[in-house]
């Protein structure tokens, strides 16, 4: 055992020597077991793990179709020469696979701190994959953001410094669906073109808008606050809002709603209060569909309601499926 060796050196050596021998030799212990744990919390494929931005349909798919070309890796730990060679084995791996990833997230929010050998994989990982991919870190603390800024790692066009996690994926999500949004999805869609994506059917879209309301909003302008009664689903047509819940320490968003995420309906279909507020992040226009006439829409054209019924049955089961798949991979 280590103690009998210690001993033993003890007493062939010198009191000091075997001290120094223990230490040496716990230190050796230490690095290779803390290196066996690894610094690779999860790894997951972007089409899991996403932000929370709440899009449109056509977005959606596209993310769900290429989603594996971004990669999320969460680390974890204190980074050294032990550990950081597995995140560079990771790297290797993938891109050698037949379809490696476009994009890389690091995510440092449970890493306690790095070492010089441990930036210098990065760097070696930056070169590896800067010809073929973007590059992403996020969630450093103030010991880890300036280990890399001492050796200028971060340039804004093959590797991107975000504040946590959830704006690096939405940033790789942005740059991935520039990639393959065509000229005419990139083109802004009225509210005819979401109805149509989702019915199929101009009657049946016109017929729907007769009981939505346009309602322009204002930057900045709260559109309902969490605990008010869940009276409407809304639909962003025009501009950008953001979700916040409430916490001891203020606000805290949880969402962001882009052009053409519906808003509301699961507060209005389990009728409980508002879970969240709404803000408007940007001048904004969002179509509303006021519980009244939702309930108007049963009496008059039960068909229709149907239609809407089922559309936000499959919104709901997407939402399910995603997250299940995420738990899936934790």
């Amino acid at each position: 055992s280590m103690l009998v060796s210690i001993i033993g050196i003890i007493y062939v050596q010198g009191f000091m020597v075997g001290i120094i021998f223990g230490l040496a030799l716990s230190a050796g212990l230490f690095v290779l077991r803390y290196s066996q744990l690894g610094a690779i919390k999860m790894s997951v494929s972007g089409r899991s793990r996403r932000s929370n931005v709440e899009r449109d349909i056509e977005q959606q798919q596209i993310l769900t179709q290429y989603g594996d070309e971004i990669r999320v890796v969460c680390l974890r730990g204190y980074l050294f020469f032990g550990t950081s060679n597995s995140v560079f084995n990771l790297v290797k791996h993938h891109m050698l696979s037949k379809e490696p990833p476009r994009f890389w997230i690091f995510d440092f929010r449970h890493v306690n701190g790095i070492d010089s050998t441990a930036v210098h994989s990065f760097q070696k990982i930056k070169y590896v994959l800067q010809a073929h991919t973007k590059l992403v870190l996020t969630d450093m603390n103030e010991q880890v953001k300036e280990a890399f800024d001492q050796v200028d790692y971060f340039d804004e066009t093959s590797s991107l410094d975000r504040p946590d996690i959830d704006h690096g994926i939405e940033c790789c999500e942005e740059m991935l669906l520039s990639l393959y949004q065509d000229a005419q999805m990139l083109r802004h869609h009225t509210i005819h073109d979401r109805l149509f994506a989702w019915f199929k059917d101009k009657d049946v879209v016109a017929k729907f808008l007769s009981y939505l309301e346009e309602r322009p909003i204002t930057k900045g302008k709260p559109i309902f606050y969490q605990g008010d009664p869940s009276d409407s689903i809304l639909i962003l047509d025009k501009g950008q809002a953001s979700i916040y819940i409430d916490t001891p320490n203020g606000p805290k968003r949880v969402f962001k709603a882009k052009e053409g995420a519906v808003i509301g309906e699961m507060g209005v279909y389990r009728e409980v209060p508002r879970s969240a507020s709404l803000v408007t992040d940007k001048d904004s226009t969002f179509y509303i569909l006021s519980m009244d006439k939702l309930v108007q829409m049963r009496d008059q054209s039960p068909e229709l309601a149907a239609r809407f019924h089922k559309f936000v049955a499959c919104l709901l089961s997407d939402r399910l499926a995603h997250s299940n798949e995420v738990l899936a991979q934790l």
